[in-house]
């Protein structure tokens, strides 16, 4: 029994004598939102989204005139007060016309498929670079000021509700985080290249 009391008092001596952990906060959020690169990245993603853009209305303007000269051809192929032979060469541009059209609009459907694709990998890209660099200022901080543990206080829960309900102000690293990441900023930010240009138009076309 001694020895029991013995040991208890030495795992509470143990548990008053070992150094408390420390937390501290930030909001991820407002960092990611803040920091430059989020706004160059912002940038490039709406620039190249447009160049995709532009291209698929050029397919569409494609497509558009092929279905007129489909609907020319047709009225000719249809039309029984012209002779024959302008019929059956109106028939013969309509069948070709057709295939055209059937292959414009196959290739309109994979140019927006890949490109989503592609869009969605940039971002992605994009946000895992970003995330990476902010990762890496927190553990930095947290290690030279002694932090255990460092929780984004702009998480929230499946209720909608803050997973930090509260917390000290002098433990909030947002600020000191935000600053040295902005620190290597240059006034006007330049813009990061995105995909190539080139890549918004499929090979061989």
């Amino acid at each position: 029994m001694k020895t029991l009391c013995c040991a208890v008092l030495s795992l509470l001596t143990l548990a008053a004598t070992a150094a408390p952990q420390r937390t501290a906060v930030v909001d991820l959020e407002k960092v990611f939102k803040e920091y430059y690169k989020s706004k160059i990245a912002e940038g490039a993603i709406r620039q190249q989204a447009e160049i995709f853009r532009a291209y698929l209305l050029k397919l569409q303007d494609q497509i558009r005139q092929l279905e007129t000269e489909c609907n020319t051809a047709r009225d000719k192929a249809q039309n029984l007060a012209l002779e024959e032979s302008a019929r059956t060469a109106a028939a013969e541009t309509l069948r070709s016309k057709t295939r055209e059209l059937a292959a414009k609009r196959a290739e309109a459907e994979q140019y927006a498929t890949e490109r989503n694709r592609q869009m969605r990998e940039f971002e992605q890209q994009k946000r895992q670079d970003i995330l990476a660099d902010i990762r890496a200022e927190i553990r930095r901080r947290a290690l030279a000021e002694g932090y255990d543990f460092v929780l984004d206080s702009s998480g929230k829960t499946m209720n909608d509700v803050p997973t930090v309900l509260y917390c000290n102000p002098a433990v909030d690293l947002t600020e000191e985080v935000l600053k040295t990441l902005n620190a290597t900023a240059t006034a006007p930010a330049e813009t990061t290249t995105a995909p190539a240009a080139s890549a918004a138009k499929p090979a061989g076309q």
